[in-house]
């Protein structure tokens, strides 16, 4: 039974969107339905540092269900998708959570 991947996030953290499954994506063959909800709008959380700096961590499948893609995690300054200040991409759910919850207590205050 696929389920929500728990995440430790951090008092401050604004939850935007969660469709983040504990998935191991090694389990499932090319043609699985599981797939088509391996997207690249999986996860997006927020906050304020300050009163003009707002950090995003998003998390998505690329490309879009694809079975040889791959998670990419980034974090985002305001709204400069161009230039994340930190990127990391891995297949294995266990590893997007523990940097996830890395950098929600990196970028609890930085600015």
């Amino acid at each position: 039974m696929i389920k929500l991947q728990p995440l430790r996030i951090p008092a401050g953290w604004n939850i935007i969107q969660n469709n983040f499954t504990d998935i191991d994506v090694t389990q499932f063959d090319s043609d699985d339905e599981i797939w088509l909800g391996m997207v690249q709008d999986i996860a997006m959380i927020s906050r304020l540092v300050g009163k003009e700096t707002k950090i995003t961590i998003d998390l998505g499948w690329y490309p879009d269900n694809d079975p040889n893609g791959e998670y990419h995690l980034q974090v985002i300054k305001n709204t400069d998708w161009e230039q994340p200040l930190e990127e990391f991409c891995s297949r294995d759910y266990r590893m997007i959570t523990d940097k996830m919850e890395e950098f929600f207590k990196i970028y609890c205050y930085k600015r």
